[in-house]
């Protein structure tokens, strides 16, 4: 469970998330495991030999799969560590015991991306790639929950958000129509491919700040509201004649300088003062 349903007021930013995130991960989230078989209605309470003569043994239970940190640095195919219990004969006594899937270092070559990278596959990851004839149709063409890998999903990302940008294979048209060509059916539109492979904590932040920079966006400093009021003003004569004073009236009898200079009260003249 992600911590993010422990505060409320994230709450309201997971309902906000687009349709195509909260898709993507519900059926990520809600799919079946790799190789899981489902319950036969039949052999419910009985075992195979003994069908429908009497209640036998069956346990149903699916085996427990640990995904260390490290698998998020790999691809495994949607393969794990499975825990469980062994015994070596019925004489024996039963011990935990712990299968781990064979670890390969290999060499692949990105077509989209145009590089060489190394990556610690399994068994099943590397021969699902040569099925899928390149690393590049493998990552695009799995789901989340087969791929079950942050650097698989950082992959895919990057492949989507490469194939429609500009300057993809631009110093090469024909290669860039072949690849466009060979991969059309996985172009995802820029803000649906921004998404892909983000967890529940790193969208609700991608969310939050995309808010607050359009909440920002919306707000315009005093002083561009007040020059533009300035602008909008009607430039008259009148209105310069009536807000500024001349200089004769301030240097009249009646005038500021002239009160000051000769010590009068504004409803006297300097005559009178003196």
């Amino acid at each position: 469970m992600s911590r993010i349903l422990f505060y409320p007021h994230l709450r309201d930013v997971l309902r906000r998330l687009p349709e195509h995130y909260k898709r993507r991960y519900l059926e990520a989230h809600a799919s079946q495991p790799i190789n899981y078989i489902k319950t036969s209605p039949k052999l419910v309470g009985r075992t195979i030999q003994m069908e429908n003569l009497a209640p036998g043994e069956y346990y149903d239970v699916p085996p427990k799969v640990m995904y260390p940190p490290e698998s998020d640095r790999c691809l495994w195919a949607g393969e794990g560590i499975v825990v469980g219990n062994a015994q070596k004969n019925e004489m024996s006594d039963i011990y935990p015991r712990a299968w781990r899937p064979k670890l390969l270092q290999h060499l692949f070559y990105s077509e989209i991306l145009n590089r060489w990278m190394t990556i610690i596959v399994t068994d099943r990851a590397l021969q699902l790639i040569e099925q899928c004839g390149g690393l590049d149709y493998y990552i695009l063409s799995t789901s989340e929950s087969e791929l079950h890998s942050r650097l698989g999903m950082h992959l895919k990302r990057d492949m989507l958000l490469r194939l429609i940008s500009d300057d993809f294979c631009a110093d090469d048209s024909q290669r860039r129509n072949t690849l466009l060509k060979k991969y059309s059916k996985f172009i995802l539109p820029r803000e649906e491919a921004d998404w892909i492979g983000l967890t529940l904590e790193e969208a609700v932040k991608k969310q939050v700040k995309l808010e607050h920079e359009a909440a920002k966006s919306k707000i315009r400093p005093l002083k561009l509201v007040f020059a533009e009021d300035m602008l909008d003003q009607p430039k008259s004569t009148d209105h310069k004649q009536d807000t500024i004073p001349s200089s004769k009236s301030v240097l009249s009898a009646d005038g500021i300088l002239s009160r000051i200079w000769h010590k009068t009260k504004p409803d006297q003249t300097p005559e009178q003062s003196g």
